[in-house]
């Protein structure tokens, strides 16, 4: 899979506009490196580990970036809510709700077992307030509330002979 950098509809332009917004609030800069990273991945059709954001990085930019150096980008990114880590395969994605106006729940993730495309939702506050219940009632403490659900998307199922219940 390629990305070519710098190819960003005005959508995404406004996204990387937003990121260097929330960067500036809170104090830090947003350097070409750092905007070419978060570029990368919103360009990306899929979630990406921080071993193929490097290796696109290396491809098309001048200069080389061990992933070790994209972790840390990707770490900073994600202390800023610009960037979501999927625990269940160890790539990234860029927040779906970089340029709404409106404060956001927690995150939810769809995620096609086929073709990996993976899909930010909201959950309404409710079913999260009893799902967090449930947790405290099964005795235990959530400590991370990212729901990660594995899916065909609609492409994928309709290519497929797997009957969905």
């Amino acid at each position: 899979m390629y990305v070519e950098v710098s190819a960003s509809t005005r959508k995404n332009q406004k996204k990387i506009l937003e990121a260097k917004r929330v960067c500036d609030r809170a104090g830090a800069r947003f350097t070409k490196k750092r905007a070419q990273i978060f570029e990368i991945i919103l360009l990306a059709d899929i979630p990406l580990s921080a071993y193929e954001i490097a290796d696109i990085y290396n491809k098309s930019c001048k200069e080389k970036m061990p992933p070790l150096s994209v972790y840390r980008i990707l770490e900073f990114f994600g202390t800023l809510d610009l960037v979501h880590k999927l625990s269940s395969n160890n790539k990234f994605v860029t927040c779906s709700h970089i340029s709404c106006d409106h404060i956001h729940d927690d995150s939810q993730f769809l995620i096609c077992n086929n073709c990996a495309i993976a899909t930010e939702i909201s959950m309404s506050s409710k079913l999260m307030r009893d799902l967090k219940k449930l947790v405290r009632n099964a005795g235990f403490a959530l400590i991370n509330p990212q729901i990660e659900l594995q899916c065909l998307c609609d492409a994928c199922s309709a290519n497929s002979k797997i009957s969905l219940s």
